[in-house]
């Protein structure tokens, strides 16, 4: 007794409470009031400790176990729409902000009365708690905002991110919790990204047989697409994403046969790839009917393009870049099933008329295929993104500020990670080399690539060919003759390869030759790729 008299007395020196119990015969313990309590966990015990005595606290009250206070941002979606897509083509997003005591999600009444305690220990649902009344000053700026609407991408790059910085506060960060269409979009990308897509049968339309990295190409597309959201195939050159986009094409087409409705799609591509499209079509989807919206003969009306889509099974309109630019108002007539930007590079600059002209086109599904998502700067990685789901990264200035400038100029990891976790889910890449990919692939892919002329060339062709042929028809000998063939093809030669071939006039600018344009095309696919070519 006298040894625990001793050591109670040198503890009251340290927390004067104990005090009290000596005026028991025998002490066996003490009531505190919670500021008391609160000057113990965090001070007082701590000195005791390092003296040598035993405290013990529990686990609710002690530094590691007490709860915090944290702001959470519930959002969700009124239903509209389809089951199961979120927002981006319909629904109202709302949200509210609550405030949470560790996992349990408080009340109206209970936060306030935590407010009006200002205790760092309170009692709650039967049981007492330590928080720190800090936390509950800031939240009570959060909880203050209420609740309101929010854009739908918005929405879901919080749902992507997993949380959000209070406008003006940026002390103050909050948990995003989803529910309802959010919660079950939200979970059908993380399915997609962390197990792969729900993997489709290949459309039995389709005049080809996918290779296993192509059928879930093609599964991914549809996926995502089905959700609402725009989709970013971009594989590796020689991977076939041509053939993955058909697939796609045709298992709408037979969902819209199924329904007795029609199919009308939208491909725009460069001026140099329009031919290899059409071949592309006939060779694996022939029953797709193709309209070339190119050149002075196509249409100039809206009566007149859709007498020309006018086909039994589905359709899809052709066009480059330059066309739906110029014939934007025409085509924003027409809202199509899907909209395919090839070579979605050539829109890597924002500021562009031809970028900011395709994201005026209407359509119910937005795919992009690109070999080089990024080639120089991210703003290329955002222009696209943006195209295919508006205002996913925020404004062009926001996504600058925010991921652009930390990552490019100052190696900002974190900033790389967050943006890798909103875009994942929408971007396929994959390359030859991919350990996945690459036992798939045949020993040797040999590509085809037509190069239409540019008008120059063809001048040239056409000149160089009926001069030839006039000083043939009246050469006499036969020998003279094949000469002067053999000196033609050699000139016609020289003008598919580039005019300045030709002419020898020195000026070996590439928009003179369809070929050079072209080739230029898929060495800069090669170097951004840091892969090998034998030109």
């Amino acid at each position: 007794e006298e040894t625990l008299l001793d050591a109670l007395g040198r503890c009251a020196k340290v927390f004067a409470p104990i005090a009290r119990s000596l005026n028991q015969r025998l002490p066996a313990g003490v009531t505190v009031s919670a500021a008391e309590a609160w000057d113990f966990i965090t001070k007082k015990g701590l000195l005791l400790e390092r003296a040598g005595y035993v405290v013990e606290v529990p686990a609710a009250l002690s530094r590691v176990g007490h709860r915090r206070v944290r702001g959470r941002m519930r959002i969700g979606v009124e239903d509209a729409g389809s089951p199961g897509r979120v927002g981006l083509l319909a629904g109202v997003v709302n949200y509210r902000w609550e405030a949470c005591l560790g996992e349990d999600t408080l009340t109206e009444a209970e936060f306030l009365e935590l407010v009006k305690s200002k205790a760092p220990l309170v009692h709650h649902r039967g049981q007492w708690v330590a928080v720190d009344p800090a936390d509950v000053v800031r939240l009570q700026t959060l909880i203050g905002k209420g609740k309101g609407m929010l854009d739908p991408s918005e929405a879901l790059r919080l749902a992507l991110t997993g949380d959000v910085a209070v406008p003006d506060r940026p002390d103050i960060r909050a948990e995003v919790v989803c529910e309802g269409q959010v919660q079950s979009a939200l979970m059908l990308l993380k399915n997609g990204l962390e197990q792969g897509p729900r993997e489709l049968a290949p459309p039995a339309s389709l005049n080809a047989e996918l290779r296993p990295y192509q059928l879930r190409g093609f599964s991914w597309l549809k996926n995502i697409t089905d959700l609402g959201f725009g989709a970013c195939l971009a594989d590796d050159m020689g991977l076939g994403k041509t053939v993955q986009l058909l697939a796609l094409f045709a298992e709408l087409a037979a969902e819209s046969k199924a329904k007795h409705e029609r199919t009308r799609l939208l491909v725009v591509c460069p001026t140099s790839v329009l031919g290899n499209w059409r071949r592309e079509i006939r060779r694996f989807f022939p029953a797709l009917h193709v309209v070339m919206h190119h050149g002075p003969g196509r249409s100039q009306t809206l009566e007149s393009l859709s007498e020309r889509m006018r086909a039994p099974g589905p359709a899809t309109v052709l066009t480059s870049y330059a066309l739906g630019r110029r014939d934007r108002e025409l085509l924003q007539q027409i809202t199509f099933d899907c909209l395919v930007l090839d070579e979605a590079q050539n829109i890597k600059n924002p500021e562009a008329a031809q970028s900011q002209a395709v994201r005026t086109l209407n359509a119910r599904r937005r795919v992009a295929l690109t070999g080089t998502p990024v080639e120089n700067r991210l703003t290329e990685l955002w222009s696209i993104i943006d195209f295919l789901n508006p205002g996913l990264l925020g404004s062009q200035g926001a996504f600058k500020r925010q991921f652009a400038v930390p990552i490019e100029r100052y190696g900002d990891q974190a900033a790389a990670d967050l943006l890798k976790k909103v875009t994942a889910p929408f971007v396929l890449r994959r390359m030859k080399t991919d350990p996945t990919i690459a036992p798939e692939l045949p020993d040797k892919i040999e590509t085809t690539r037509y190069c239409p002329l540019t008008r120059e060339q063809a001048a040239l062709y056409q000149t160089t060919v009926d001069k030839a042929l006039d000083e043939i028809a009246v050469m006499d000998h036969g020998i003279e003759r094949r000469g002067k063939v053999l000196s033609m093809l050699t000139q016609i030669k020289q003008i598919c390869n580039h005019p300045a071939h030709f002419l020898k006039d020195q000026v070996v600018a590439p928009k003179r030759s369809g070929k050079l344009m072209r080739f230029l095309q898929l060495t800069d696919e090669v170097i951004e790729n840091r892969s090998a070519a034998l030109v």
